[in-house]
């Protein structure tokens, strides 16, 4: 409905408003998403979030589509529909999100800062929390990223020295040490493989507040 609703607002702009410009506004919307959609044939680029420049020229067209009614209630009726709507949507999604009972990372950080003592260790599965958890982490513990093969750079090789890095488990461990592995399950993530003498003490899992990142997972571990 809403698609629908864009759409007829778009072409009763373009039909009304007679500034050249109304076809700067229309292509810096459709170009970016018929650029992402041809070049997603070979390799899959498109993410909403990208396209978020383009919401100005998006609401030029709402704004102007209305502006151009000539029936002055259906005019004044869509605009306080339009100013109702957006004072409404934020609470909406936010209740939606249910925040307070997906802690994420920083109910997994205060977990850890409780538990973890100065001489235990922690790994962190994935580039995409590790950075998250530094900035929570209060254990005293720096944290190292497992990493043993290639990291592209999206996922925030700009902020990582080879101090922040572990690439293979057995060489940073020995026998009686405490691990604790800190994955999630977001981000098309996997669980690292960890050594075959790291004997599983517990987990503990805390949803994170969006879907797509999923959960952070935390396993301790006693290297025998």
């Amino acid at each position: 409905l809403i698609t629908i609703l864009v759409i007829g607002f778009a072409i009763y702009a373009i039909k009304k408003i007679k500034n050249p410009f109304i076809w700067l506004a229309l292509l810096l919307i459709i170009i970016p998403f018929l650029g992402a959609t041809a070049l997603s044939i070979k390799s899959s680029i498109y993410l909403d979030r990208y396209f978020i420049f383009t919401l100005p020229f998006f609401l030029i067209l709402i704004g102007g589509a209305i502006f151009k009614i000539g029936n002055k209630t259906i005019r004044g009726l869509l605009i306080a529909i339009a100013i109702f709507g957006t004072f409404i949507s934020f609470p909406i999604h936010w209740n939606n999100l249910n925040a307070s009972k997906k802690s994420g990372m920083a109910g997994t950080a205060n977990y850890l800062n409780q538990q973890i003592k100065p001489d235990e260790k922690i790994y962190v599965g994935s580039s995409f929390v590790y950075f998250t958890f530094k900035y929570y982490n209060k254990t005293g513990v720096a944290p190292l990223l497992f990493a043993p093969g290639y990291l592209p750079h999206f996922s925030g090789t700009a902020l990582l020295s080879p101090k922040d890095i572990i690439k293979d488990f057995n060489r940073e461990t020995q026998k009686g040490d405490i691990v604790w592995l800190i994955n999630t399950t977001g981000f098309g993530n996997y669980r690292p493989e960890t050594p075959k003498n790291w004997i599983f003490v517990e987990e503990k899992g805390f949803q994170d507040i969006y879907n797509y990142r999923g959960w952070i997972v935390v396993t301790k571990y006693q290297v025998n």
